[in-house]
C-alpha cells in the first residue's frame, strides 16, 4: 500500500458484512485500488493479495471525489445552457430581424436608383432584387439552422446533466465507482459542444443590393437630373 494508506488496512469486523463482497475473500469491498481502478477489500492489500503494494484509498473518500467532480460538471453545464439559451433568445431573434430590415432597406435603394434609369436596367434590377431576395433566404436559413442546432446542444446538455444528476442522487459507492467511465464519457461529451460564437454567416451581405453596373447608372442618371435642373433654372 502506498502513504495514502498508513499503517496496516484493518480486517473485516464481525457479523455480517452489507453490500457486494469480495469474490475471492468474501470479505467488504470498502477499499478502491487506485492501480488497477476496482474497489478491493482489505485481504486484497495484504500479504498475499493481488493488489499489495497498490496504491489504496477508502472507497467511500473516492467515491465522494467523483461525486464533487459531477456537481462541478453539472454547474458547468449550467452555466453553458444558460448562455446558449440567452444567445438562442437574443441573438439570433435580432439577427433575424435585421436580416429581414436590411433586405427591405436594400430593396428601397435597388428600386430608388433604377427608377432613374428602368429603361437601361430592367433585367439588372430583377437580378439584384433576387440576389437580394436570395441573401435574405440565406441568412434566414443559417439563423434557423442554428437555432435548431442550439436546440439540440440544449437537449443534450440536459441529457447528460440528467444522467449525471441520477447517478449522483441514485447511487451507492460502489455503482458509482463502478461508473467512473460513463462520467467520463459524459464529460467528455459536454466538452465537445461549444459555446456559440460570432458568425458572419448569420448576417445580411449588404453588398449583393450592389454592382458595377447599378452604381455606374445611378451615378449618370443622378448627375444627368442635377445637369437638367440647372439648365431649366
Amino acid at each position: 500500500m502506498s502513504a495514502e494508506s498508513a499503517g496496516p488496512v484493518p480486517g473485516p469486523g464481525p457479523g455480517p458484512e452489507p453490500g457486494p463482497l469480495c469474490p475471492e475473500h468474501g470479505q467488504a469491498l470498502k477499499w478502491f485500488c487506485c492501480s488497477e481502478r476496482r474497489p478491493v477489500c482489505a485481504a486484497c492489500t495484504e500479504l498475499g493479495g493481488r493488489c499489495r503494494g497498490h496504491r489504496i484509498r477508502p472507497a467511500g473518500e473516492r467515491a465522494e471525489e467523483l461525486r464533487n467532480k459531477i456537481v462541478d460538471q453539472c454547474e458547468r453545464l449550467q452555466l453553458q445552457s444558460a448562455g446558449i439559451t440567452k444567445y438562442m433568445a437574443e441573438v439570433l431573434p435580432g439577427k433575424n430581424q435585421r436580416a429581414v430590415s436590411m433586405a427591405s432597406a436594400a430593396r428601397e435603394l435597388v428600386i430608388q436608383r433604377l427608377g432613374l434609369v428602368r429603361s437601361l436596367c430592367e433585367t439588372e434590377e430583377q437580378r439584384l432584387l433576387e440576389r437580394v431576395h436570395g441573401e435574405e433566404e440565406r441568412a434566414h436559413q443559417s439563423i434557423l439552422t442554428q437555432r435548431v442546432h442550439w436546440a439540440e446542444a440544449l437537449q443534450k446538455l440536459d441529457t447528460i446533466r440528467t444522467s449525471l444528476v441520477d447517478m449522483l442522487t441514485h447511487t451507492d459507492d460502489l455503482q458509482l465507482i463502478q461508473k467512473e467511465q460513463e462520467i467520463f464519457e459524459r464529460a467528455e461529451e459536454a466538452e465537445g459542444i461549444l459555446d456559440p460564437q460570432e458568425s458572419k454567416k448569420l448576417n445580411f451581405n449588404e453588398t449583393c443590393a450592389w454592382s458595377p453596373l447599378l452604381t455606374q447608372l445611378w451615378a449618370t442618371a443622378a448627375l444627368g437630373s442635377l445637369s437638367d435642373e440647372e439648365t431649366e433654372a
